[in-house]
């Protein structure tokens, strides 16, 4: 067996091992239906893969891990099937990536140039999900010499952006067509110029003026991109509630969302790097260039698989902040001040309010919240003082 081959044969054994044992019941009647067509899906793996090797440049770079990352395409379409093919190294040019997506990935140009637009504008995103059904990834390292952190990331596509897709492919259980039973009409398809009629409650407004009052309403260099991203949608989101007044309520969940980020990037920046866990004092794993969600996933691997005390569990000497609570009091242990708890716990319960709702809460058209949240975000990762 190749190199590859015996990487993909333990990576799918894994995925086999842990849904199965994830979705496991004493009772075999409490499974959900579902889970019983995931269990049967997964373990029809292995499925078709092809993999590319990228030279990349990590010193522009640094979240990327190794000079050597990959391309991977998952055949979902394909689940059964024992195919591990490599098929070439490029450089990281926008050039050298479309090309080998199309040639050897064998996708359309639509897809590859989506593709390839995305990943080289920062190599931030690692999923596509594309037109054939397949997916691609792009890993951050070189799964050659990052095997635990692979598995990690591969459970996560399975149960995140595979579980769908094979839960649709294997179901053979005949689910009420409510719409039918209930003879429901679909909703009309509007014209351009009616769906972009301004919603009857913003009528006193225009695009314009919504545009302006948050135009200043700015995020200095050194806040990280994902935090950005997310701020980014909820400027839009409250420019186009001149649409649809609701959108409000979605432009200040997104902004408190931003919010989160914000903390969980500014923990990572405290890590300089790497995440040196340790359990009972002696080092179990090391996570280089971490991301929030790469920590907090091993640590609940090993809750469950190991048992482990979280109060014995420490990153880089420190407890891990998991969730927001805990976040915030990392703040306000390293430099926050005091009177900010109140503000931090606040934007929390409304984030939570927002993210488990009860009901539809609806916002008015306030710029009052993005420009709060603005300046706390920048507070956090300024590094000039007036």
């Amino acid at each position: 067996m190749s190199e590859w081959d015996l990487i993909f044969s333990e990576a799918f054994d894994f995925i086999k091992k842990d849904i199965t044992q994830y979705h496991s019941h004493d009772d075999p009647e409490e499974m959900i239906p579902n889970e019983r067509v995931l269990v049967l899906g997964i373990n029809k793996l292995p499925l078709p893969v092809e993999i590319i090797d990228v030279e990349v440049d990590n010193q522009t770079y640094p979240y990327l891990k190794d000079t050597i990352c990959q391309l991977v395409r998952y055949n979902l379409p394909k689940i059964g099937e024992n195919l591990v093919k490599y098929c070439d190294k490029i450089p990281a040019t926008k050039n050298a990536i479309s090309t080998a997506l199309i040639e050897h990935f064998g996708i359309s140009n639509d897809d590859a140039m989506f593709i390839t637009e995305s990943l080289t504008a920062k190599f931030e995103y690692t999923g596509f999900s594309i037109s054939d059904g397949s997916h691609i990834q792009f890993t951050r390292y070189n799964i050659r010499n990052n095997m635990n952190e692979f598995l990690i990331d591969l459970r996560s596509l399975f149960y995140q952006s595979f579980n769908d897709y094979i839960i649709n492919r294997f179901k053979t259980e005949k689910e009420t067509d409510f719409n039918k039973l209930y003879q429901l009409k679909t909703d009309p398809v509007l014209s351009r110029d009616d769906l972009l009629k301004p919603d009857s409650r913003t009528k006193h407004m225009t695009l314009e003026y919504l545009q302006s009052i948050i135009s200043d309403i700015q995020l200095i260099p050194e806040v990280s991109e994902p935090v950005r991203m997310e701020f980014q949608h909820a400027k839009d989101l409250f420019i186009f509630s001149y649409f649809k007044y609701e959108f409000f309520t979605l432009s200040n969940r997104s902004a408190l969302f931003a919010y989160e980020i914000a903390m969980k990037q500014r923990y990572l920046q405290s890590l300089k790097g790497k995440a040196v866990i340790t359990y009972e004092n002696q080092i179990v794993h090391e996570i280089t260039q971490p991301t929030y969600s790469q920590i907090a996933d091993f640590l609940y691997e090993m809750r469950r698989k190991k048992k482990w005390k979280i109060g014995d569990v420490k990153v880089n000497d420190e407890k891990f902040p998991s969730g927001m609570t805990e976040l915030i009091n990392w703040l306000i242990r390293n430099g926050s001040p005091k009177w900010k708890l109140q503000f931090y716990d606040a934007a929390r319960k409304v984030r939570n309010s927002l993210a488990h709702p009860e009901h539809a809460p609806i916002f008015p058209p306030s710029n009052g919240l993005l420009l709060r949240i603005a300046y706390d975000i920048n507070e956090l990762f300024t590094s000039k003082k007036e």
